[in-house]
């Protein structure tokens, strides 16, 4: 007897034991993906790395150091959801996002339909993060009898997203404002009908969205600063963070809500399944997991700091020495009395987050074509080069040529063909490049050349727009030669 009695408190203990453990390893696991993410996020911003890259290493290596961790873990993410869940996002967000340019950005690979392959693995692996993180660290749903609604509408959301997408008179009416329109059809039915059905996952919701939100602020900001992507469509508002400004509906939809929304989809997905987590508690005290998820945010806010503050001081005068006078210009050009740069496809808008000052100068009539320029200062050679892949890239160019289809629309009433080619500049003392879109009509025709000249920390883009007739080579060359001098000037400037 005295054997059992001393033999009972010894299994007692170790239990209590193993719950011990457990909630340590989460907590050094926690500690290890913080460390992970704020070094290698530092790492990818100083060497301004590609997407691709940041993908695989701040969001791969992660996942796999997870899924070898807690092989339970693996048990509990259905491929077959995984891959139904990225075909809707690509179909009905990425697609109809590029297509109505709620976002752009460019790609080392081929596009389809616009949408880069960069994208789309971004959202697989923000799924199978946003799983993993939540599966290991926060989810206690129990098996419980599934909702009879719950499968019916999430197949119903499924297969109208896709008629939406793909058929295009349903999706007309997304033309404008439209990330905010598939921000509100995606999120608050999801978020609904899991409080609804299965309110006992609010909280693993909550607290996985609260420190995955962190992980993807940190994920913008860098994404803003090496060059991934950019907006260019119609916004409510605009959110500036350490100096880097980016759409309300970015922040809200993709930062805040992002993670939690995966997370209240699967946990739909899991009821439907009577699927239970691994980890769930029997019984006993409350775990300490709350402890790993402010660990895990709180330090996550680290890797905001170590990546910068993307601000820096301004340089408005050296921005206005820059821009081109009337006395640069051929004889017989005049200001025009208006400013015809469209905001939203002008140059600055593609890198006014990142620039210490942007400048505009006055529109000029030139003899043969109307004359706009904008200029960027930066606080590093490298992010005026970066400034310049972002006008290079193939979104830039889509904007200048919807704008065109758009404007011909309402004049017109009909398209207009649109052709565009890169050509070869060459100014001393600068780097040089340009694109030539032209658009013809059946009442004629109009042609825009982007030059873009790069010196240093310095750039300007000078934007030739001509109506039925060239630009004559000559206006080109004086008018770019005048404003390769001033930059270099300004360039010497800086750096001195």
């Amino acid at each position: 007897m005295a054997t059992v009695q001393t033999e009972l408190p010894a299994g007692r203990a170790a239990l209590s034991d193993l719950g011990t453990g457990l909630r340590t390893r989460k907590l050094v696991d926690a500690t290890v993906l913080v460390t992970w993410s704020v070094a290698v996020g530092a790492i990818l911003w100083l060497a301004e790395a590609t997407w691709m890259i940041a993908n695989v290493l701040l969001m791969v290596a992660p996942l796999v150091y997870i899924l070898l961790r807690a092989p339970q873990v693996r048990t509990m993410i259905r491929w077959k959801f995984v891959l139904r869940f990225v075909l809707f996002i690509t179909v009905f967000f990425d697609y109809l996002c590029v297509k109505y340019e709620a976002w752009g950005g460019p790609s080392l690979f081929p596009t389809v339909a616009g949408v880069n392959l960069e994208q789309v693995t971004w959202t697989a692996l923000i799924i199978l993060l946003a799983l993993a993180v939540n599966e290991y660290f926060f989810s206690r749903q129990g098996a419980e009898p599934p909702s009879t609604v719950t499968r019916p509408i999430l197949m119903a959301y499924f297969f109208t997203g896709l008629v939406i997408a793909l058929v295009p008179p349903f999706n007309a009416w997304l033309a404008d404002y439209t990330y905010l329109k598939i921000g509100l059809l995606l999120y608050p039915v999801m978020f609904v009908l899991v409080a609804i059905v299965i309110p006992s996952v609010l909280r693993e919701v909550l607290l996985t969205g609260f420190v995955m939100s962190v992980f993807m602020l940190g994920f913008e900001l860098l994404a803003l600063h090496n060059g991934f992507w950019t907006f260019p469509g119609e916004y409510v508002g605009e959110v500036e963070i350490l100096g880097y400004a980016f759409p309300v509906e970015e922040f809200v939809f993709m930062v805040c809500l992002c993670p939690a929304g995966v997370v209240a989809t699967y946990a739909l997905y899991k009821n439907w399944k009577s699927m239970a987590t691994p980890f769930r508690r029997r019984g006993g005290k409350r775990s300490g997991l709350p402890r790993a998820a402010l660990l895990l945010a709180g330090c996550s806010l680290v890797l905001l700091q170590a990546c910068g503050s993307g601000g820096g001081q301004t340089s408005e005068e050296a921005g206005h020495l820059i821009l081109l006078t009337k006395q640069d210009l051929p004889k017989g050009s005049e200001p025009a009395k208006e400013p015809p740069l469209d905001f939203k496809c002008s140059p600055g808008t593609f890198f006014k987050s990142f620039a210490e000052a942007v400048s505009t100068a006055p529109a000029y009539y030139l003899p043969d074509a109307l004359l706009v320029q904008q200029a960027g200062v930066f606080e590093k050679p490298s992010e005026a080069r970066r400034a310049l892949r972002l006008l290079m890239a193939d979104s830039a160019q889509r904007c200048l040529e919807n704008k065109m289809q758009r404007t011909s629309l309402q004049m017109l009433g009909t398209r207009g063909k649109v052709t565009s080619r890169v050509l070869a500049r060459h100014l001393p003392g600068v780097e040089a490049h340009a694109i030539r879109i032209k658009f013809a009509t059946p009442l004629g025709w109009l042609e825009t050349d982007q030059t873009f000249l790069l010196d240093g920390s310095a750039l300007t883009v000078l934007g030739y727009i001509s109506q039925n007739q060239p630009l004559k080579y000559s206006t080109w060359e004086r008018v770019a030669t005048a404003a390769a001098k001033r930059l270099n000037r300004v360039s010497e400037s800086l750096e001195g």
